[in-house]
């Protein structure tokens, strides 16, 4: 059975949250009938997962293994790095993990 993006996000936060790893929360998108709704102050998007550690924003992406990113994730995920950001594309806390070691915040 895959696990679903609800059950990933939860096992990455858990993993975040219990390692002390900067400051994460859930990010919960309100959509109208399931589609988000785009707004000069809210783009689509914005990831699943956001958080700031060591002075840099950070914006985790979850997906199933076959999950794939939508092209408004990915127009943010372009312009989120260009400001500076860290944006991960996770599907299992060992992409995390990864990410964490390459930035040398875990």
């Amino acid at each position: 059975m895959e696990r679903s993006e609800k059950m990933i996000q939860n096992e990455i936060l858990d993993f975040l949250r219990t390692r002390e790893i900067g400051y994460f929360w859930q990010n919960d998108s309100v959509g109208i009938k399931g589609r988000k709704r785009e707004t000069s102050y809210r783009p689509n998007g914005v990831p699943d997962i956001l958080g700031v550690v060591g002075g840099k924003f950070v914006g985790i992406e979850v997906k199933t293994p076959r999950g794939k990113i939508s092209v408004s994730q990915e127009v943010f995920r372009e312009r989120f790095i260009r400001s500076g950001g860290i944006y991960i594309l996770a599907r299992s806390v060992c992409d995390v993990l990864e990410i964490c070691k390459v930035n040398q915040f875990c």
